[in-house]
């Protein structure tokens, strides 16, 4: 695939299906994510993979009301970086 048709058929999803993430997909995602360039290779990001739903509630009533929507996902990607001036 092309790399624009990636960023053309890309889309934001607010609305989820409720069955569970293949074990393999979380996988995939975050090692994409991790594979992602950082300033002097100094990988500052550390990976959470919330699946629990209280959590999820939790993390959705944090980042009330723009992240409300994350109360009903299968999973959510918690990204950390460590304090740096390399962003």
């Amino acid at each position: 695939m092309n790399p624009l048709d990636v960023f053309r058929k890309r889309r934001s999803v607010r609305r989820f299906e409720e069955k569970p993430l293949p074990e393999a997909a979380l996988r995939s995602i975050v090692e994409a994510a991790s594979l992602a360039p950082t300033a002097r290779n100094i990988q500052p990001c550390r990976f959470i993979v919330v699946l629990e739903p209280a959590r999820l509630k939790e993390l959705a009533r944090l980042v009330s009301p723009n992240g409300a929507f994350m109360e009903k996902a299968a999973a959510c990607l918690v990204i950390i970086s460590e304090d740096t001036k390399y962003y």
